[in-house]
């Protein structure tokens, strides 16, 4: 389920209904009979299917930033100026405009906010893992 979710993420209501839907049946086990959800959820330790995919967005762009991962992208990800940008990092991304939909929910434009509110030292680690646990703290994931 979370194999391209970087690419593919569902903006959709029914969409994500139904993509939550496969994660609930298989929480469903014997053991767990009777309880609810998101009990099981806290029990099993297992995030939403969307917190799992915005986190999942953050890393990857953490690793297109670092360029462990080189993507090629059509309208490459645009920065703000330095100068400007001051105030949490220096690596902010803007945000693309766009007429059409279907790109307001691009990959940039859905990781621009939460990947804007990092600090400039969670940006800088040069272990993913370290980046991993910061952004679990920051977003509770």
């Amino acid at each position: 389920m979370e194999y391209g979710a970087s690419i593919w993420s569902p903006y959709w209501k029914k969409d994500i209904i139904k993509l939550e839907s496969v994660q609930r049946r298989a929480t469903k086990i014997e053991s767990l009979r009777g309880v609810t959800y998101d009990e099981r959820l806290k029990i099993l330790d297992l995030p939403l299917l969307e917190e799992r995919r915005r986190r999942g967005d953050l890393i990857q762009m953490y690793k297109i930033k670092k360029r462990k991962d080189i993507v090629n992208f059509h309208h490459p990800p645009k920065s703000f100026d330095h100068q400007l940008s001051s105030r949490r990092n220096n690596c902010r991304i803007r945000r693309q405009s766009t007429k059409w939909r279907i790109r307001h929910h691009f990959f940039t434009n859905r990781v621009s906010s939460d990947w804007n509110c990092l600090s400039q030292e969670i940006i800088d680690t040069d272990n993913i893992n370290i980046f991993k646990n910061a952004i679990d703290k920051i977003f509770n994931f």
